[in-house]
């Protein structure tokens, strides 16, 4: 063979042989990329941890789980960011790495534990971990507590990114992984009073239920969280919590625990599809239709006359308030561009007030006028502008007399949907959990939903029939 031809075969299976070498090399760096992706970045959705089971000596060890046990419900614990926090668990607890599910740290307990976030990581009590995001899994029943709250569950830490040129203290976030049944028995226990009838904290369970779960369909792929801890999405205190004069009480009781386990699985449905389940504490005598919530609100979201809370704190209630005051603060307001629907007007005092409601079920709308200029106001905006404290709901009236403006309201909360204070009247009625829900989101169906991961599924399959009705 010609040595020019040998030198062209030697030539050809050298670079035969290179090529695999390179083309492993761009798949390893493409595969530490992906792994090396902050969880900020990531669909959460596509990614799987690692459930440990405690061995003696050494890190225990790990078996794969999916990232969401079937049924949970994530609940960030707090307002806005935090840049350090003070946890604890009394039983021996191990600490994940959400990400890879990897095994980093472990302990016999916490005791008042800081959390601080740190420029490439975290830090929980002892442990220095060079992570972005973890879990801490506690064994057994045990609870974690955070700002005098015990939750069930698991704990997630999620550390955000700071601004590039900016000198930010790195910040991060607190959710409570929590089993579905366990959290409604919670919230049923955190937003209803004991002593309600039965019926109707079976009646909250089946509504707390529905809000969680549309809040959870409607969450984007990437969100960290379903809903918060309080009455911004629904109350949630936890299994056990100090109070403010220090006794540590219960938040999950055994008839809170009943309401959610008789009403198992059950959501309120508007033609094959769960709603987004509003409810107030005392809606005054008549719910607000939802489209004063929403315009994407269902259509069972109709205003409809209740006659069980005539006994309840705010079924009416007075205020009253200057008229320069209010001026004042239609003026601050409108500097924190809180009023936008209307193009803005200085009035110089306050001369008469006109209140347009459109129909029964709809929010007033008021003209402030000073003679020469005026300005046109929700009561929703009036709301926002004065306070909550100061007008417990968007329903009342304004009167004017001698620069005093008198103001009579009705019912406590936003007043669309779910009456809590109106159930427990008709569950004194008589009437079945199912069918005070029924009352308040007429032409809305209840029914058992199949059981499935909650995070998985775009939405949850019901089943075709209606099931009995909820028992004491």
């Amino acid at each position: 063979m010609p040595a020019q031809i040998r030198h062209r075969k030697d030539s050809t299976a050298a670079v035969l042989m290179i090529i695999p070498g390179i083309l492993l090399l761009v798949m390893l760096a493409g595969l530490h990329q992906l792994r090396s992706r902050s969880p900020e970045l990531r669909p959460l959705v596509d990614v799987d941890v690692r459930r440990s089971s405690f061995t003696s000596g050494g890190i225990p060890g790990s078996a794969t789980i999916s990232r969401f046990e079937p049924q949970q419900i994530r609940v960030v614990l707090h307002e806005g960011l935090l840049s350090s926090a003070t946890v604890e668990c009394t039983a021996p607890y191990i600490i994940h790495d959400f990400i890879s599910g990897r095994p980093l740290a472990h302990g016999q307990l916490l005791r008042a534990a800081t959390i601080e976030a740190m420029p490439t990581g975290l830090r929980v009590g002892p442990h220095l971990l060079d992570t972005s995001a973890i879990r801490i899994l506690p064994q057994g029943n045990a609870l974690l507590g955070f700002d005098n709250h015990f939750y069930r569950g698991s704990m997630t830490v999620h550390r955000t990114g700071s601004e590039q040129g900016l000198k930010l203290k790195p910040t991060f976030s607190l959710v409570n992984h929590v089993p579905l049944e366990t959290y409604v028995a919670t919230v049923v226990d955190s937003e209803m009073p004991a002593t309600f009838p039965q019926e109707a904290r079976c009646a909250q369970a089946i509504v707390a239920r529905t809000y969680a779960i549309a809040r959870h369909k409607t969450a984007l792929p990437s969100a960290l969280f379903d809903v918060y801890a309080s009455t911004r999405s629904q109350k949630y205190l936890g299994a056990e919590y100090i109070n403010r004069e220090g006794r540590r009480l219960k938040g999950e009781t055994a008839a809170g625990v009943a309401a959610a386990q008789s009403t198992a699985g059950m959501v309120v449905t508007y033609e094959g599809q769960i709603i987004t389940s509003y409810y107030s504490a005392v809606c005054g005598g008549r719910t607000l239709d939802g489209q004063t919530m929403s315009q994407r609100t269902a259509p069972c979201l109709k205003s409809v006359v209740c006659e069980g809370c005539r006994n309840a704190p705010l079924y009416r209630w007075q205020a009253s308030i200057s008229g320069q005051e209010l001026l004042q603060k239609l003026s601050d307001s409108r500097k924190s561009a809180d009023i936008s629907t209307m193009p803005p007007a200085n009035l110089a005092t306050l001369m008469t007030i006109r209140m347009r409601q459109d129909s029964k079920g709809s929010l007033p709308t008021f003209t402030l006028t000073d003679g020469r200029n005026f300005q046109q106001l929700s009561s929703m905006e009036l709301r926002r502008m004065l306070g909550t404290r100061e007008l417990p709901s968007p329903q009342f009236s304004l009167k004017l007399t001698n620069d005093q403006i008198e103001i009579e309201g009705q019912g406590s909360g936003h007043c669309v949907g779910f009456c809590q204070w109106g159930a427990r009247g008709l569950a004194q009625t008589g009437l079945t959990a199912q069918g005070i829900v029924q009352h308040y989101y007429p032409g809305a169906d209840v029914v058992k939903y199949q059981a499935q991961p909650l995070h998985f599924a775009e939405a949850p399959h019901v089943t075709s029939g209606t099931p009995g009705k909820a028992t004491r």
